[in-house]
């Protein structure tokens, strides 16, 4: 159905023109994210009332040069209002947005910092929760897009500096994360999130850095000799194997075949093992506790006891090589589990609670 116009003119009339702006002011909303379903249904049931009492169709309407030219509904009433106004919507619209974010609909989220941006395009917390949504669903460029602008708004936004840390962590731009987390320990000294994920990516060598495992097998993002010489470490390692969930978790990846040139598994090794102490074999002898080629460091405590017939030293190439495994497998959640790691760490050894969660800007 054509839409109407002034007689003896092609030209929309005015009334046309206001029908228009409803008619596509509703289409949007009806394509918006955060429009629950059952608004949907509604808003298409007022769309098509409104179509038949206008006699216009929106469709054909949108081919229509001077309707495209026409300013939205919401532009039109947002540049109505005044600084004051604008400022209150676009704080409504980020809580909004903020809440939608906590219940994991991120779409609808990044729907309404958008919607905030608009009216107030200099706030940086805008875009740094903008840029949190963006992670949740792994948009990870756009995210650093709006960290970005939230630090050219504001330089010394910790928040910002530290979400572009853990950005770069995942696209694996190990420098840029060095100096993104650097920054933001300057801008928030207190906040051990940052510096624990500082710390991490400053100890842990790149992969090219590291020493090879032995038999020529693939090259190790860290160097086991250097966990080995650290008390921290070594005490949260035998805290982690005691655990039940671990141990079963390291008995099925460790019976399963392993790459070509690395250690063999579990089983094979216990059948190439000496008798335990006291039970010498044939041909064999007692175990010499001093021949540990990784003895505890000073402060460390003692090992824990065998696991699966191999001593704890014994055990860490394979512990490195299921971490180098689960990294090159789920590279999100090794990130993950590395700075939870190192939080908890830099706490334990800080005698400082852990810092709480990243939250939303809530100014």
């Amino acid at each position: 159905m054509a839409a109407k116009t002034d007689s003896d003119s092609s030209t929309p009339s005015v009334r046309s023109k206001a029908a228009y702006t409803v008619l596509r002011f509703i289409g949007d909303s009806i394509k918006d994210d955060s429009t629950s379903d059952d608004s949907k249904e509604s808003l298409e049931v007022a769309m098509e009332c409104l179509q038949a009492v206008f006699g216009m169709n929106l469709d054909e309407a949108e081919n229509n040069d001077t309707y495209k030219k026409l300013p939205s509904l919401q532009s039109l009433i947002e540049n109505g209002l005044s600084d004051d106004e604008k400022h209150v919507e676009a704080e409504r619209l980020k809580n909004e947005g903020n809440t939608k974010l906590k219940n994991e609909q991120y779409n609808e989220a990044i729907s309404l910092y958008t919607r905030a941006i608009t009216l107030s395009p200099s706030n940086p917390p805008y875009y740094a929760n903008r840029a949190a949504a963006y992670i949740k669903i792994e948009e990870l460029h756009k995210a650093l897009d709006d960290c970005q602008t939230a630090v050219g708004l504001k330089p010394d936004y910790a928040r910002a500096h530290g979400r572009m840390g853990f950005i770069y962590s995942k696209l694996s731009r190990t420098q840029e994360a060095r100096a993104s987390y650097q920054k933001a320990v300057e801008c928030d000294p207190n906040n051990l999130e940052y510096k624990s994920a500082l710390q991490g990516l400053v100890e842990a060598p790149s992969a090219s850095q590291a020493p090879p495992m032995p038999g020529g097998g693939a090259q190790m993002p860290f160097d086991i000799n250097n966990l080995l010489s650290n008390p921290g470490f070594m005490n949260l390692a035998s805290s982690v194997m005691s655990n039940p969930m671990f141990q079963n978790m390291a008995t099925r990846m460790f019976q399963q075949a392993p790459p070509p040139g690395q250690a063999p598994p579990f089983g094979q090794q216990q059948q190439q093992q000496a008798p335990p102490t006291g039970q010498p074999g044939e041909g064999g002898a007692e175990a010499d506790p001093s021949s540990n080629p990784n003895p505890p460091p000073p402060g460390a405590g003692p090992l824990p006891p065998p696991f699966l017939g191999m001593n704890f030293a014994t055990m860490m190439p394979h512990i490195a090589e299921m971490g180098r495994q689960m990294q090159e497998r789920d590279p999100v959640a090794f990130e993950d589990f590395r700075q939870r790691a190192s939080a908890q760490f830099a706490a334990t050894h800080n005698d400082e609670p852990t810092p709480p969660k990243d939250k939303d800007d809530k100014k």
